[in-house]
């Protein structure tokens, strides 16, 4: 009979300590879960929070370019306004490009450009390829009213640029365009490249 209690209280011993084993092991998968879960929320809170920074900041860029072009355009008369903001489309369109946007120029500048001008950038019939691998970026183009005589009106363009062929380096240049207008049309007529400025040259 004694023996018989002893086997007993062992397996009940053994069946509490299974118990607290299960408890335990639930215990601690549990507060895995909860911590994965709690890692998730805040993974998805920080990407929420990314995303409207990103929002913010393309928001921000927005407004102070729209200043710039406020500040810009101050004093100028609409003739004047039209001009610059064609000369601006061009020049970005002209020196922003890589090997798979190079052909693309084409389209981008058609409505700019008389269709004479538009024939000496791109005659008909003839294919342009690629850059040859060359990249090149618009960082800045000024650009000045000189004249207007009727309905022709003439500036010129201050442009700084960046420009790397394959994996080299990107290297900066200026150079300086004069620029012709009919202000009929809405469109140039007429693009000069006058050549480049030298390092240390300042043209404002």
């Amino acid at each position: 009979m004694k023996k018989v209690n002893i086997i007993a209280g062992l397996l009940g011993a053994g069946l509490v300590i299974s118990l607290y084993a299960n408890v335990a092991q639930h215990s601690t998968v549990t507060n895995q879960q909860q911590t994965i879960q709690s890692a998730q929320k805040k993974e998805k809170k920080s990407a929420s929070e990314l995303a409207s920074i990103k929002r913010d900041n393309r928001t921000l860029k927005t407004q102070v370019d729209s200043a710039k072009t406020t500040i810009n355009n101050s004093g100028k008369s609409s003739t004047e306004i039209e001009f610059n903001n064609v000369s601006n489309d061009f020049l970005k369109s002209m020196f922003t490009y890589d090997s798979k946007s190079y052909e693309q120029r084409k389209d981008k500048v058609k409505d700019l450009l008389s269709d004479k001008l538009f024939e000496q950038y791109f005659p008909k019939n003839q294919f342009f390829g690629d850059s040859n691998n060359v990249t090149s970026k618009l960082d800045k183009a000024q650009v000045y009213t000189k004249s207007l005589q009727d309905s022709t009106m003439q500036g010129m363009a201050v442009i700084d640029y960046e420009s790397k062929s394959g994996d080299n380096d990107f290297k900066k240049d200026t150079v300086v365009y004069q620029l012709t207008f009919d202000t009929t049309t809405n469109k140039l007529t007429d693009v000069q490249n006058l050549g480049h400025v030298m390092k240390g040259n300042n043209v404002q």
